[in-house]
């Protein structure tokens, strides 16, 4: 379910560039429902070709399968060079979204005050620090060898936990009956999703309990900073 999850995920990194639309109130929802429809037509473009083939003992390669009738031979070859192209695409998405999210949290105290330093208004540590995670994450896989599938996996169940907490999130800040069903319906789903992961779940939760606590922490120290300097 986590790996299946992980093909519908990447439309909440454009959240964090939002500030760097030029008109974020327009160009952000138009964003993203555009890609949504046309990630959604990609999708099922691809599952109606799928039926049009026979796949049977092919699933590790099925595109070349798809586009040897058409450009022969070179079918291979040309899904491989698609393929690069995408993953370097999605590198470099991923790091200009999750950047921009590190520099977020940063600037408003939830990491590093470091991290929201920017040079001609660009993150640079911010960026620095996000590709320093993702080399760390590729170097962990080459000596303990987790596996495409083990990291896919571990990946999606973070994002439906991020939605999760965005869920949790809208529950608490919404202003109309709509968005707190909304909210509400999508709190139930992932708690379901996540109920059925055991023991994957100790590392992402342990970490949503840290933030938490620390938000708390900062939540009580700002209440009770005027009582001590009226004291004072």
């Amino acid at each position: 379910m986590m790996m299946l999850f992980f093909a519908f995920t990447g439309w909440e990194v454009g959240a964090g560039a939002a500030e760097e639309f030029k008109n974020p109130k327009r160009d952000y929802p138009l964003a993203m429902l555009l890609s949504f429809a046309l990630a959604t037509a990609l999708y099922a473009a691809i599952a109606i070709l799928a039926q049009q083939v026979d796949l049977t003992g092919r699933y590790e390669a099925p595109f070349i399968v798809i586009v040897t009738p058409l450009l022969g031979p070179m079918g291979g070859v040309a899904v491989a060079l698609v393929a690069v192209a995408i993953m370097y695409a999605n590198l470099v998405g991923a790091l200009w979204g999750v950047s921009r999210l590190v520099f977020g949290l940063a600037r408003e105290g939830n990491l590093p005050s470091a991290l929201a330093v920017t040079h001609d208004g660009r993150p640079r540590r911010a960026v620095f620090a996000t590709l320093t995670a993702l080399m760390a994450v590729v170097v962990a896989d080459w000596l303990a060898d987790f596996g495409l599938e083990t990291m896919l996996k571990l990946s999606g169940q973070n994002f439906v936990i991020l939605f999760g907490v965005a869920a949790g999130s809208l529950l608490i800040l919404a202003k109309t009956r709509w968005d707190r069903w909304l909210a509400g319906a999508v709190a139930i789903l992932v708690a379901g999703l996540l109920a059925l992961q055991g023991l994957a779940l100790v590392y992402p939760l342990a970490l949503v309990a840290v933030v938490a606590l620390r938000q708390l922490m900062r939540s009580r120290a700002r209440a009770s900073a005027p009582v001590a300097r009226a004291g004072g």
